[in-house]
């Protein structure tokens, strides 16, 4: 069954605007993946934002965005991608402080444990444990959607500091779209690596 669900999940390039998922759905998966996915000491130092079928304009300025997050030495402009941060629902993933922490945490901060991600002057450099906290969150996420014939993309092609954003106060990490495909990314050439590249058994 979950071999089915993952086989299933494409890169959803466009979505439809004209029917979509009922909110009281997506709440349920949202709420569903926040009880299953595991995080390190139940901190969960990471924020979902999720913008509804309502938010256009804060969906707009993602995409106006994404148009071009290249240095300033290249001459690429993104404007034909990322059409799926206008799905209708968007879930902008950033960083959180996570404070205050659950007792059992507490307890070990008072004996002399560091926790970065409860320090208010430390957590923006603690990067790592979110990204993959956040990387759990979307997999949970994704299967539970795909269940519920819910498509899902991915997007990183944006700047992640917060000053970039209006609404967002927190250094953001990636964005998920949510809603009924249009259709998928297709692209020539776009293979995976051979699989004795990324696994090795030592």
């Amino acid at each position: 069954m979950l071999e089915k669900l993952l086989f299933r999940r494409k890169q959803a390039e466009l979505f439809k605007d004209d029917v979509f998922p009922e909110k009281k759905l997506v709440k349920s998966l949202l709420e569903k993946t926040y009880e299953l996915v595991p995080s390190k000491q139940n901190l969960m130092p990471y924020e979902v934002l999720v913008l509804g079928p309502d938010r256009t304009d804060e969906k707009e300025e993602l995409f106006d965005l994404s148009k071009n997050t290249q240095s300033t030495e290249s001459s690429f402009i993104n404007s034909y991608h990322n059409k799926q941060l206008l799905a209708p629902y968007v879930l902008v993933f950033t960083q959180r402080l996570a404070f205050p922490p659950n007792l059992y945490v507490q307890n070990l901060i008072k004996k002399g444990r560091k926790y970065e991600e409860c320090d208010v002057h430390d957590y923006k450099n603690y990067k790592n444990i979110p990204a993959i906290e956040i990387g759990m969150f979307m997999l949970t996420l994704s299967c539970l959607c795909l269940k519920n014939n819910i498509d899902v993309s991915y997007t990183a092609c944006l700047p992640h500091k917060k000053e970039r954003f209006s609404f967002i106060n927190e250094d953001m990490y990636i964005v998920m779209s949510l809603g009924y495909k249009k259709w998928n990314r297709q692209k020539k050439n776009e293979n995976k690596p051979t699989i004795d590249e990324v696994i090795s058994w030592v």
